[in-house]
């Protein structure tokens, strides 16, 4: 991601999971998170972008294509 949560590139292990039109290049982050969990999503992004250093873990819930909500344990490293 850059450092306003939009998808540089996506793992496929997202395909997994998410619909890929949701994380093609440019898109937000955030659109994958619950929106009951877009402050704390915002801060980690915030943190992220403001120290250039590695974040603590962070459970979000993110809404998958399929399937129940997901909590995810999110770790970033710049």
């Amino acid at each position: 991601m850059d450092t306003e949560g939009r998808f540089l590139r996506a793992t496929s292990s997202h395909e997994k999971y998410f619909d890929p039109n949701v994380f093609d290049s440019g898109s937000s982050w955030l659109s994958l998170v619950h929106p009951d969990d877009h402050v704390r999503a915002r801060e980690f992004l915030r943190r992220l972008a403001t120290t250039q250093q590695a974040t603590s873990a962070r459970n979000c819930g993110m809404v998958p294509s399929k399937g129940p909500l997901r909590l995810v344990e999110c770790h970033a490293v710049p």
